[in-house]
């Protein structure tokens, strides 16, 4: 996600996913965009994705935070 984020303007997320951990295997972004990407492995992970909208630049959580409401 690092490496995502970084390339653009005050880009950055929040990880609260329940399974921490490496991925197995070889990942790879072919013919899909950034936000596509990240929600396939948030839901390879079986994780939610939402952007945060209320902040200046590009910024997303990746599994919901305790006791925050994301309805």
């Amino acid at each position: 996600m690092e490496l995502i984020v970084k390339e653009y303007n005050k880009g950055a997320f929040i990880s609260a996913v329940k399974k921490q951990g490496m991925v197995n295997g070889f990942l790879c972004q072919c013919r899909e965009n950034d936000w596509e990407y990240i929600k396939r492995l948030a839901g390879n992970n079986e994780d939610v994705i939402y952007s945060d909208y209320m902040t200046e630049g590009v910024r997303f959580f990746m599994g919901v935070p305790n006791g925050r409401d994301i309805g």
